[in-house]
């Protein structure tokens, strides 16, 4: 019996001795397996759009400088259209202001104060005469040239509201061409009496009305001619002034001839001795 168990004993042993051998077989190989780490080939996940400028922000501990954009050849950025109206050109300073043509009643002005920076704005002749000025309120302008309307508003402004007002005033030329500039009468020695229409691209004087009129008739006076002119658009009192137009069609000299303003009516008397 004993000698039929060997066999199965030697067996035995000879797996343990064939384990324990592979065991220590193997350990080597197990250490180096231990420190061998493979590259992750596996791409990052990007982050989320809304994170990336923090992360960004934060893995670069040292600001750098960007290179510089290339230069290009585009214009300049302009100011949008509406900061300036169409159609308004302003006078660059006081002194260019017109001084010629009186204002009347359908007339548009621009009116800007340059110390507030802001564009330009219309302000238009009233039947009264009058036009509506920011913070001054109503002011009569009618009969005066702009010139003396704005010394007269810087003078206003400068009283109560500004240490210096440089006040800028123009003719709102696409009002003024759809404006009815009113009509005169010649009446007397000329050879076409009658109404005329003012027009509305010329500063229209006596002389010019006498010479649209026909001229002089063959009796006329015209040392004497009478200009009738109302006080006020609503007044039935009247100024006469006598203008000697000689001065004017002889001499050329124009310091003699007025400015004809609506409603004004032009006399030409006949002289007493005809010869």
């Amino acid at each position: 019996m004993n000698a039929g168990k060997r066999p199965t004993l030697y067996i035995m042993r000879s797996s343990a001795v064939t384990v324990a051998l592979a065991i220590a077989l193997l350990l080597p190989f197990g250490a180096v397996l231990a420190q061998y780490n493979p590259p992750n080939t596996t791409p990052p996940i990007p982050p989320p759009p809304a994170l990336r400028p923090a992360l960004e922000s934060s893995s670069n501990s040292t600001p750098t400088n960007p290179s510089p954009a290339p230069a290009t050849n585009a214009p300049p950025a302009q100011l949008p259209a509406s900061t300036t109206p169409k159609n308004v050109v302003m006078p660059p300073s006081m002194d260019k202001i017109e001084d010629k043509r009186p204002l009347m009643i359908g007339d548009v002005i621009n009116f800007r104060v340059v110390e507030d920076h802001d564009a330009p704005r219309s302000l238009p002749l009233n039947d009264s005469g009058e036009i509506e000025v920011p913070l001054l309120g109503r002011i009569p302008a009618a009969g005066k040239t702009l010139k003396k309307l704005a010394e007269e508003l810087k003078a206003l402004f400068e009283k109560d509201y500004y240490y210096q007002a440089t006040v800028l005033l123009s003719m709102d030329v696409t009002a003024r061409s759809r404006a009815k500039m009113g009509k005169i009468y010649v009446v007397g020695q000329v050879r076409a009496p009658g109404a005329q229409d003012i027009p509305e691209d010329e500063i229209y004087t006596v002389s010019k009305a006498v010479l649209r009129a026909g001229g002089f008739g063959d009796f006329a006076d015209k040392r004497k001619v009478k200009l009738v002119r109302k006080k006020a658009p609503d007044s039935k009192e009247t100024d006469t002034i006598i203008v000697d137009c000689t001065e004017v069609f002889d001499k050329g000299d124009t310091s003699h001839d007025p400015v004809v303003k609506p409603e004004d009516l032009i006399i030409i008397p006949q002289r007493l001795i005809n010869f």
